[in-house]
């Protein structure tokens, strides 16, 4: 995940600041449309920040898979208490 949140960063970072650059990253043309290319760096930026707040709330509970060795407490507060809260 940490890889792939990287390259992500790279990659927004090579179109913001060196079109030329990114042409190397083979974009797809037909996608390529101003207002689709705000939303698309809107999106990016606001999932980045998103996933940066959710990692830093789960602190030493934050696992990538299922880790059988090691039990960590259940975070429910912060944005984990929306999907971790009960109805009941």
């Amino acid at each position: 995940m940490k890889v792939l949140i990287t390259l992500l960063f790279i990659a927004e970072f090579i179109y913001s600041y060196s079109y030329k650059f990114y042409q190397y990253l083979v974009p797809i043309s037909y996608l390529m449309k101003d207002t689709l290319v705000i939303i698309g760096l809107v999106c990016i930026h606001l999932s980045l920040l998103w996933i940066s707040v959710a990692q830093d709330q789960m602190s030493n509970s934050w696992r990538i898979g299922i880790d059988e060795n090691n039990k960590t407490e259940l975070i429910t507060k912060g944005l984990f208490s929306y999907s971790r809260t009960r109805f009941f």
